[in-house]
């Protein structure tokens, strides 16, 4: 199968008030969402179950982050970016495959120049049931405790945070823009994989929603192994039809890279339902950890089609 990709990314303004309109496909994980509790709840519940320890601990004596930026910090793509494209009318066979955006809507915890100083900091935050994840983001190191399906979400625990405990907290916004990828290829395959990329954005997001549900014990390790069990039939199909593109067309391309990042979504699922004996609490932080290891994975390996 052979590609020309012609990309079209929107850089991410997620420092306004309003939110990218999302696409229709996004639908697909409202139902997996229904056990979330409302944003105000939720900032509630993790400022006073995890993060007041956490900066309780700091107050002690620990090194404290350097001070939030005032605005949502943020690794959006530049405004402009582009993969070279044809500008010929397209053959017989091809289409533009819309892949809808894969924003990293995250609380921001501390910046800091020094590795070493991120990795000491996201222990703690990692000790308190946060994700305490690492984020290298141009010779800075960002320490995040969790991700959310909507900036709504992350700016609600954000506030909570200062206003209430009076944290430096802020929302780190980045991940990828929306994109369209000129494929020509058959038209199953060209469905095949759209659908793809829909379907690893659907499962994302479910993932994200199930660490909500278990913070808010609105899912027990039963519920919890179900929906992930759920998600990974869900990708299943997806995983077999990138294998076959990727074998028809011989080639490292955009089939290939999606089938990467999904397999890599695909093998942590498959670590969650193994994992029986794991308390509630534990299972949360390993969910918050890969989530953004796999929006940091994602954005990566796609800002690499544009460089």
């Amino acid at each position: 199968m052979a590609h020309r990709y012609s990309y079209r990314r929107q850089r991410a303004h997620y420092r306004s008030a309003s939110v990218l309109p999302r696409l229709g496909v996004v639908l697909a994980a409202v139902a997996v969402c229904a056990l979330v509790l409302s944003a105000t709840g939720l900032g509630s519940y993790l400022a006073q179950r995890f993060f007041v320890p956490f900066y309780q601990r700091m107050a002690a004596g620990a090194a404290a982050p350097s001070p939030a930026p005032s605005a949502e910090p943020s690794r959006a793509p530049a405004a402009g970016a582009q993969a070279t494209a044809s500008k010929a009318p397209a053959p017989s066979g091809t289409a533009l495959v819309d892949v809808p955006a894969q924003p990293i809507y995250a609380v921001q915890l501390g910046v800091f120049s020094s590795e070493s100083a991120a990795q000491s900091e996201a222990q703690i935050v990692a000790e308190r049931g946060g994700a305490g994840y690492v984020l290298e983001d141009g010779g800075r190191y960002r320490v995040l405790a969790a991700a959310y399906i909507t900036i709504e979400d992350a700016r609600s625990v954000r506030d909570n945070l200062l206003k209430s405990q009076g944290m430096d907290a802020a929302v780190y916004t980045g991940g990828t823009g929306v994109m369209s990828l000129r494929v020509t290829a058959a038209a199953d395959r060209i469905a095949q994989l759209q659908a793809a990329f829909d379907a690893r954005l659907a499962a994302m997001e479910a993932l994200m929603a199930l660490s909500q549900s278990i913070d808010a014990k609105a899912a027990d390790l039963p519920q919890a192994t179900q929906r992930v069990q759920d998600m990974r039939s869900a990708l299943a199909p997806h995983l077999t039809n990138l294998g076959q593109m990727q074998k028809a067309s011989g080639q490292t391309d955009i089939a290939a890279a999606l089938l990467q990042e999904t397999a890599l979504l695909d093998s942590f699922l498959a670590s969650l339902t193994q994992n029986q004996g794991t308390d509630m609490v534990a299972m949360s932080q390993k969910v918050k950890y890969n989530t953004l290891s796999l929006l940091d994975s994602y954005t990566r390996a796609f800002d690499a089609f544009l460089t």
